[in-house]
């Protein structure tokens, strides 16, 4: 018995959070009047305190999630899709687009200690792109940049956000989206030109950044990356061609590659643990799982979920009692809270 997890969503546009006992026998509705309009991204501490963002800020519940409040930030949040609890460093991290269209992130204790950190680095496109980040210490930050298309190409829908080239929500009603092309025309047509990716790290929180990963008119671009320490990180690639996990051992000097050719579309949200797992989901034909284990040698085991109760991994927890929950899209243009034991 108990609460194994919590996970934001809408209902009929009104945001809401989902409870999940550890049975899933029954799935309890909070209705959430503060904090977004529509939460798209969680992180929960094992000492009760959580976090849902999206449009317009957070909210945030340091018993347990009986109550929640509006989560002051150090700077307005416009929209983010990405709040991590980070085990190592014991700090929660928001990465998004800030007031006065600044990219950037904010660290802190999910309670009252924050600081904004400001990503002021070389992009391909200047003041744009900045999709997922990392902050395995207080000093060492890693972020995701890039786009599906040549990012001044105008034609986005004002009334959609577009999480991924499949994935949108929309602005208005909280609807999910999927689909199995881009929203835009690919320029070039398939040859990949337009697409960029990038990872962006800071070793002195925030003052300064490199690049220390590019991939430019290739035909992918990035999601979320997780980092279990200073050095080693993993983030997630898709595009024209086959997903892609990325892992560096060295803090960016060097990245491996592993090629996701089970049949999906896309790889989305990644996690480490503080043992050195990473975890990777995605799916597009059906809800899938990557595992790698710490171990030396180890290679990459997948999982995969039921195409009736996931179609595309959104968002996944960290793991408790061997059982991993989250959200998904479906095929039909539905959504999912499922449980999958491990």
């Amino acid at each position: 018995g108990g609460l194994v997890g919590l996970v934001p969503g809408s209902d009929g546009g009104a945001p809401i959070m989902y409870e999940v006992p550890s049975s899933f026998a029954e799935v309890d509705r909070v209705p959430l009047t503060n904090g977004a309009f529509l939460f798209l991204t969680m992180a929960s501490d094992d000492l009760g305190t959580s976090l849902a963002c999206g449009f317009g800020g957070c909210t945030a519940s340091v018993d347990g999630g009986a109550s929640y409040e509006k989560l002051s930030l150090p700077k307005h949040l416009v929209t983010t899709q990405d709040v991590k609890y980070e085990p190592t460093s014991d700090l929660f991290a928001v990465t998004g687009l800030f007031v006065g269209g600044q990219l950037g992130a904010a660290v802190g204790d999910g309670r009252a200690e924050w600081s904004y950190i400001g990503v002021d680095a070389d992009l391909v496109y200047d003041g744009v792109g900045i999709r997922y980040g990392s902050f395995p210490s207080s000093d060492v930050g890693y972020v995701t940049a890039g786009f599906w298309n040549d990012t001044d190409t105008v034609g986005l829908s004002e009334d959609m956000h577009w999480l991924t080239a499949q994935l949108a929500v929309s602005k208005e009603s909280g609807q999910l989206k999927m689909q199995s092309t881009a929203p835009l025309p690919l320029v070039g047509d398939d040859d990949g030109k337009g697409f960029w990716a990038q990872v962006l790290k800071t070793t002195d929180g925030g003052d300064s950044w490199s690049v220390v990963y590019e991939d430019i008119d290739n035909g992918y671009y990035p999601n979320d990356i997780s980092c279990s320490s200073e050095t080693q990180c993993t983030f997630a690639l898709e595009g024209v061609g086959n997903p892609k996990i990325m892992t560096t051992s060295d803090g960016g000097a060097t990245w491996e590659t592993f090629e996701d050719t089970s049949g999906g579309s896309s790889l989305l949200p990644v996690r480490s643990t503080k043992d050195g797992d990473v975890w990777v989901a995605g799916g597009g034909d059906t809800g899938r799982f990557w595992h790698l284990a710490p171990e030396s040698g180890a290679a990459w085991e997948s999982y995969e979920v039921p195409k009736n109760t996931a179609a595309l991994v959104t968002s996944f927890s960290d793991f408790a009692k061997g059982v991993v929950f989250g959200t998904a899209a479906l095929a039909s243009q539905l959504c999912s809270v499922f449980g999958v034991e491990v």
